[in-house]
């Protein structure tokens, strides 16, 4: 299941940049959110079969959100 809860993460991602190219906060905004909806399904389902790489898996979720929210600096959010 987390499979193809990562593909449809990153097709999402495709068609977001290729649909809202003049977008760019749009953008942003829709990959912190998917960061953030990937991060909470690992929280609660834990796809993988240790808890070591689950844990792996959410802080490498966590640390993607918290460097993409540089991102808004370039925006015209700011």
């Amino acid at each position: 299941m987390f499979d193809s809860v990562f593909i449809f993460r990153r097709i999402a991602l495709v068609i977001t940049f290729t649909i809202a190219n003049n977008e760019p906060n749009f953008q942003v905004m829709f990959n912190n959110y998917l960061s953030l909806a990937c991060a909470c399904y690992i929280t609660v389902h834990q796809p993988n079969k240790t808890i070591v790489m689950n844990r792996l898996e959410i802080f490498n979720e966590i640390i993607s959100l918290l460097s993409s929210y540089h991102l808004y600096f370039y925006t015209e959010m700011v």
